[in-house]
């Protein structure tokens, strides 16, 4: 079974989840205006009953803490609840957001993973490409390849599950699920410019990027993960 890890990060997306969501629905007029007779009543009333002796003993501030709690989980389940399922792709999930989507790892349950990178990794590429730059450590590697031919490049990215928090331009970017030997792969295609499979092996989470191959080339060399 998997579950969707609630962490700090996820509660701020939900709330720009609702926030979009209500301003989306919500007509502004720039212009002043003028409040109804209806409505000053209400405030006035509601002013009043502020020093009432029933709101100073029961307004505490545990009482202001679970009013928190409750709107926040109220918000959760029904951000998260309800979509949960089909907003899942490749194994990650996606978080509608203004200009962009944001991509939270879908973890298994009681899944052991190094909490920084033990064991580096690479890919097959032929001779045709060239390590322009890289760079590895135990919070990520990253590598930029280039053709000797046409110029085009390739990148190849590690990290530790969970620390690297991804978005995709949802205005350019087309996102869908691909399988390939069975392996579960997000991948995306920006603007026709170039296709990404992000991915990971049970330990550690991996990036491809490149406008040198189609998406069935990428997935072959994605299928070429080895340990250094």
């Amino acid at each position: 079974m998997s579950k969707i890890l609630l962490d700090d990060e996820l509660l701020k997306d939900a709330v720009s989840i609702y926030q979009d969501r209500y301003f989306a629905k919500t007509e502004f007029n720039e212009n002043e205006f003028e409040t109804s007779s209806s409505f000053d009543n209400k405030i006035k009333k509601m002013a009043k009953s502020e020093h009432n002796i029933y709101h100073r003993i029961t307004l505490t501030k545990s009482r202001k803490i679970i009013c928190v709690l409750v709107a926040a989980l109220t918000l959760i389940v029904s951000s998260l609840g309800v979509g949960a399922t089909k907003n899942i792709i490749g194994g990650f999930y996606m978080i509608p957001g203004v200009g962009s989507d944001r991509l939270v790892e879908v973890i298994e349950e009681g899944a052991s993973y190094p909490p920084e990178i033990e064991k580096f990794y690479e890919i097959d590429l032929s001779d045709e490409f060239e390590l322009v730059t890289g760079s590895a450590d135990e919070s990520g590697t990253y590598y930029y390849y280039m053709s000797k031919e046409d110029s085009t490049f390739t990148i190849f990215e590690q990290y530790p599950r969970e620390k690297v928090r991804l978005k995709v331009d949802n205005t350019q970017t087309t996102v869908w699920e691909e399988e390939y030997k069975g392996q579960e792969y997000l991948a995306a295609n920006r603007d026709n410019e170039y296709y990404s499979l992000t991915w990971n092996n049970g330990e550690y989470l991996f990036r491809l990027y490149s406008n040198s191959f189609s998406i069935e080339e990428m997935l072959e060399i994605c299928a070429s993960l080895k340990e250094k």
